[in-house]
């Protein structure tokens, strides 16, 4: 392949592989608000979610779970009354039948510098400079001309930058 879309986190060790476009998703973090009127908030444990949830909202009861697959669970059990974390992945999930209709995704799209290495970015083998160069071009060309907001509109269910 000349390109991977597929999420690849761009870490040292990719970086000496790989090249990686400009950030073409800045992917914020969201709540999620279950049917439970519990005031408990639950996040991944050691997270960056954590981190900025508590440095964002420090007078919420936070409680933390092992994994997305756990908070998940902690949601459709009514264990917390909301979750914090990615919005994109959550928001997806609450909108797939495994959610079964449990929580709605709040208003609000939370950033810090921490979560940048969360952005999306197009992978291209290291030697292909300008195949990174053109698809920055592309990149560029359908965020300064609202196409990506229309494609995110039409795929993702929910409002992800409001």
């Amino acid at each position: 392949a000349d390109a991977a879309l597929a999420g690849i986190v761009p870490t040292a060790a990719n970086q000496q592989r790989l090249s990686f476009s400009t950030p073409y998703l800045r992917r914020p973090a969201k709540f999620l608000i279950g049917r439970a009127r519990r005031a408990e908030v639950g996040v991944v444990a050691g997270s960056v979610h954590e981190a900025m949830g508590r440095a964002l909202f420090a007078d919420r009861t936070w409680l933390t779970f092992a994994s997305v697959a756990e908070l998940e669970a902690a949601l459709l059990s009514a264990k917390v009354g909301s979750a914090f974390g990615d919005g994109l992945s959550l928001g997806l999930w609450a909108s797939s039948p495994a959610a079964s209709k449990c929580c709605v995704v709040a208003a609000g799209a939370y950033y810090l510098p921490q979560l940048r290495a969360d952005a999306l970015t197009i992978a291209v083998a290291r030697q292909r400079d300008d195949l990174r160069l053109t698809l920055d071009a592309a990149l560029r060309d359908i965020q300064t001309s609202g196409e990506l907001n229309d494609i995110l509109r039409r795929h993702v269910p929910f409002d992800l930058f409001e």
